[in-house]
């Protein structure tokens, strides 16, 4: 049985944040989806829509990219398209929450390898700023 994990010498990834931005049905009833891509990986919308971002290189054939958004608790598939991957973020949040991102990749024989140093950290911060409570000071 095969039990050499994937070499992960020298692959990298980009990370990116995207959210839905549509606000709203217009009067039509047509719908369309708006997004933006977040790169600082702060946010304050309670539902973004994915994480994204493209690897340094090609995978072998039979390898996966598996994301963790629980710090390494439960692992899904990432859905990979050449270099491009995306990860499609189902929870809604109601309160502050950061979401540590480790990457692994697994092979058929089911051996992974962790992509030391590429784990991202996703700010879904939903708590309003404090107002200002008293008036400024103008000389």
């Amino acid at each position: 049985m095969d039990e050499t994990p994937p070499d992960v010498t020298g692959l990298t990834t980009t990370t990116v944040l995207n959210l839905d931005t549509a606000n709203g049905v217009p009067a039509s009833g047509s719908t369309t989806t708006s997004t933006a891509t977040n790169n600082d990986l702060i946010t304050r919308d309670a539902t973004p829509t994915e994480i994204s971002g493209t690897l340094s290189r090609a995978l072998e054939t039979g390898e996966l990219l598996q994301i963790s958004v629980d710090g390494g608790t439960t692992w899904t598939n990432a859905t990979l398209t050449g270099l491009s991957w995306t990860h499609v973020l189902t929870q809604t949040y109601t309160t502050d929450v950061s979401l540590i991102v480790k990457f692994r990749l697994s092979d058929t024989a089911g051996n992974v390898a962790d992509l030391t140093g590429q784990d991202k950290t996703v700010v879904i911060d939903l708590t309003s700023p404090t107002g200002i409570t008293t008036a400024p000071n103008v000389p």
